[in-house]
């Protein structure tokens, strides 16, 4: 049966998860919009993402696999070094899972990755509405009404909220995205993710064509449930505690610091919501489960559940034409069954590292320092994340396909 024409999507949020999920409507023949606060869907700032094998699988079924390939930025290796530039630990973890995934890891700056999710999406200019700030939802029987500031109304099925977090539980303050031109770089370690560790600290930086980008994270005193706004003087005050941390071998955060041309400090989300749908509404993404960004896994989380969702959504409206509120529970209800239990195992690896790599207590720091150079990084990264996350990637089960590129490690899902 086909996907029936009165069944209409509001998707809130035109960031890489909103554009993921208007990618899978839009190959499931299902009718949506996306609503985007702000006036561009492409901004020059935004923090570095990780995508993951299992994520570049899902673009390559998209046809999106050149255009990220082009966009995005390969990473070899890893290297662990403390606060003093002392190296604890080197290792060819990304090219070890592009032998077991057959798929690389790839760095981009965030607008790159958004260009590639808006500039591939079919009818963008129908889809997509800018300038379209959200002041209400109301749900009835038959529908949801979104109420926008400028006192219009979208009128649809469902909605799905893809647009991040907005009340969770920080812990730590993160000062993400900065950039500067490739020449003051060369011979300090080109696709090379380098991440340092210490008591309350952690850093990580990325060289990608063009720019580096780095993160600092600290440990807040408390964990808080405040949206704080910091100054200017505030983050400057915050370099300046950084200034002799060694970002890179021979290389010091206050040499990186006069260079920067973009920063931003924030108080870094983390929490997990334990009822992520009601009626109508479904949330998506930081929404429901938002991670620290040191292990690299939230997009990447984001578009399983993206997957999953579209999967669940058009397998129901291909067998039942009239999707009621009790159908659409139905679905909702599976999706967020399948999803809480695969997402739960990324975002508990996600606290561990953030709490391993900052020292949290004295079982974090032999963790850290002790055993994980016993094991390898190697071994520990083929044991948590390429057989219990990547290997159980999803794809999207109405797309034709072949089922990708082969590793050593074969896929769970596969489409065949």
């Amino acid at each position: 049966m086909s996907i029936p024409k009165n069944f209409r999507v509001i998707v809130i949020g035109g960031g890489p998860v909103g554009l993921a999920l208007g990618h899978g409507l839009s190959a499931a023949n299902i009718d949506f919009v996306i609503l985007e606060k702000h006036h561009n869907i492409i901004n020059d700032s935004g923090a570095a993402i990780m995508l993951w094998p299992h994520s570049i699988r899902i673009f390559d079924q998209l046809g999106l696999l050149a255009e990220v390939k082009k966009m995005g930025m390969s990473v070899h290796a890893k290297a662990n070094t403390l606060l003093n530039g002392k190296v604890t630990g080197r290792a060819n973890l990304f090219d070890m899972l592009e032998e077991a995934h057959g798929y690389p890891c790839l760095n981009f700056n965030r607008p790159k990755l958004t260009r590639v999710l808006y500039e591939g999406l079919p009818s963008r200019e129908e889809r997509i509405k800018t300038n379209a700030t959200v002041v209400d939802i109301e749900t009835h029987d038959h529908g949801v009404r979104v109420l926008l500031s400028d006192g219009s109304v979208e009128e649809g099925s469902i909605v799905i909220g893809a647009d991040g977090v907005h009340s969770t539980t920080p812990d730590a303050v993160q000062l993400p995205g900065a950039v500067w031109p490739r020449r003051l770089h060369r011979g300090h370690g080109e696709f090379t993710f380098f991440e340092t560790r210490g008591t309350g600290m952690t850093t990580q930086m990325t060289a990608f064509d063009d720019s580096i980008h780095f993160s600092l994270c600290r440990t807040l005193a408390e964990p808080t449930t405040e949206r704080k706004m910091y100054t200017a003087e505030e983050t400057a005050e915050m370099a300046v505690d950084f200034a002799n941390v060694q970002v890179m071998t021979n290389l010091k955060f206050k040499d990186v610091w006069p260079k920067c041309n973009w920063t931003r400090l924030v108080n870094q989300n983390e929490g997990w919501v334990d009822k992520w749908h009601h009626g109508r509404v479904m949330l998506v993404g930081d929404g429901v489960h938002c991670m620290m960004p040191n292990a690299g896994m939230g997009l990447n989380c984001s578009i399983q559940s993206v997957v999953c969702l579209v999967n669940e959504l058009s397998d129901a409206l291909k067998s039942n034409e009239n999707l009621d509120c009790k159908g659409i529970d139905g679905v909702f209800s599976r999706y967020e069954k399948i999803r809480k239990e695969e997402a739960k195992i990324v975002y508990d690896m996600s606290r561990m590292i953030v709490r391993g790599t900052t020292w949290s207590s004295w079982m974090a720091w032999l963790m850290d320092q002790c055993f994980v150079p016993y094991v390898g990084q190697e071994n520990m990264v083929r044991k948590r994340v390429s057989g219990p996350v990547i290997s159980q990637g999803r794809v999207f089960n109405f797309i034709p396909w072949d089922g990708g590129s082969k590793g050593t490690i074969p896929w769970v899902h596969t489409n065949l």
